[in-house]
């Protein structure tokens, strides 16, 4: 259900989840077992940019409800596949939703005319089935705009989501957790977002610990030292050293909050063949760039004349 009033510049809808970058006006009609969690995107667009204050009612429910701010990013469609340019040469790039904020009250930040915020939804398990009356409310400098909707509660109960027979498997950018929150890699500040972002993971039935061995998946910064997940080092007689106490750290944690089911180790041969090291002759982080099994990746892995890789024995 769509609601606007041109004369304040208000505009309140709710968004189909499937594609919130070409966003597609939603009824407002939302249905779900007992037990189930929704998801209801939601875009308020105004004349301001002043601060958007949210209440909710629906009588006879009483929902858990969670509010997540949503942020737009810039992306870039590969029309599913990566590398797959298009006719110009470049990715087709567009700002989508997508960034999901936990908001401690339900209120919008003073920043931008188009606001997008996401309702989590968990419908208690004592729930009656039935359709319960939805209104959301939205203040915005002493002026309000009201979207109203649905909820359908099913006659089902659906499982914990620790009772079903699934694992997850997202990958983990442990120097974007630092990079976003502002925090120097592997500090305490740093690993206790870590540790946050573990329990996340552990609550979608995550079981699987993704290991890189520079500091991301696609290494296209040079960072210093230690900022390596694990540290390489290259003496003077041209043989490397490596640290493992930031991967070591990684991996308690991971166990810690039960997700060493499998671990999964990314970038032995990064995309751009571009290996880093900080070089004890030059007293600077260096680069190699080598294919697979030459003289010089497999100098960096030390590897035997097997192929096993040395880096990774105990």
């Amino acid at each position: 259900m769509l609601l606007s009033f041109p004369t304040l510049g208000q505009k309140a809808e709710f968004i189909k989840l499937e594609k919130l970058y070409a966003p597609e006006t939603s009824l407002g009609i939302f249905s779900g077992w007992r037990q189930e969690s929704l998801l209801i995107p939601i875009r308020f667009e105004s004349l301001s940019v002043a601060a958007v204050d949210i209440q909710i009612s629906i009588p006879g429910l009483q929902p858990k409800m969670d509010w997540f701010e949503i942020h737009s990013v810039w992306a870039d469609f590969s029309a599913g596949e990566c590398g797959q340019a298009k006719a110009n040469g470049f990715f087709e790039k567009a700002l989508i939703p997508d960034r999901a904020r936990p908001l401690s009250t339900p209120k919008l930040e003073a920043d931008s005319t188009v606001k997008w915020a996401l309702l989590k939804m968990t419908i208690p398990r004592w729930a009656k089935s039935g359709d319960f009356d939805l209104a959301i409310t939205f203040s915005q400098n002493e002026k309000s705009i009201q979207l109203k909707g649905i909820v359908k509660v099913l006659e089902r109960v659906a499982p914990l989501v620790e009772e079903v027979a699934f694992e997850m498997d997202f990958w983990q950018f442990p120097i974007s957790v630092a990079d976003y929150y502002g925090v120097k890699p592997w500090t305490e500040a740093h690993w206790l977002r870590m540790d946050e972002m573990f329990q996340s993971l552990r609550g979608i039935n995550q079981r699987s610990l993704t290991v890189s061995i520079f500091w991301d998946l696609y290494n296209t910064k040079i960072r210093p030292l230690d900022e390596m997940m694990i540290q390489v080092t290259r003496k003077e007689d041209n043989s490397y050293s490596y640290d493992f106490s930031n991967l070591e750290n990684y991996i308690t944690r991971a166990e810690k909050a039960g997700l060493l089911k499998q671990i999964s180790i990314h970038n032995l041969f990064p995309w751009n063949k571009n290996f880093y090291f900080f070089d004890e002759k030059t007293n600077q982080i260096k680069t190699i760039n080598a294919g697979p099994n030459s003289e010089a990746f497999r100098a960096f892995f030390q590897t035997s004349d097997s192929g096993d890789f040395q880096i990774f024995r105990g």
